[in-house]
């Protein structure tokens, strides 16, 4: 009776040590695919603004037009606060942390948008002071 007694107090303090000494499951992350979603998700945003301040001072400084000044300005905010996203610098900067992508295109990719939003890592009302002064 004493060996049971010794054998399952045994059995039971190895138990309680085992499940101290191991961690759970991390999932694991592509840093090929993190960094395409990454990219695309930007460029998808970008684009569509990138156009609009291009057209915008495009036509004011071929027609002087106050409207398209305007415009052009408010696309131009409109860019300077996405670049200025701290969240999404903080996934872009986590991304790097990973290494050079395997596709060189991409890692380019990534070091643009980096190098873009890098100096944009200001107080918002400092970017639309800069915008409205430029």
């Amino acid at each position: 009776m004493r060996d049971w007694t010794f054998f399952l107090g045994g059995s039971a303090c190895f138990a309680v040590l085992l499940s101290g000494c191991t961690r759970p499951m991390t999932s694991y992350v592509d840093p090929d695919r993190e960094a395409r979603d990454f990219v695309e998700g930007y460029t998808a945003k970008v684009r569509p603004l990138e156009k609009e301040s291009a057209l915008g001072d495009w036509e004011a400084k071929t027609t002087g037009s106050d409207a398209a000044f305007k415009r052009s300005e408010e696309a131009q905010k409109a860019l300077d606060l996405l670049y200025s996203d701290k969240a999404a610098f903080r996934r872009l900067e986590r991304i790097r942390s990973y290494g050079k992508p395997s596709d060189p295109l991409l890692a380019r990719e990534l070091d643009v948008i980096h190098l873009t939003c890098l100096g944009k890592q200001q107080d918002e009302a400092m970017l639309r002071r800069m915008v409205e002064l430029s």
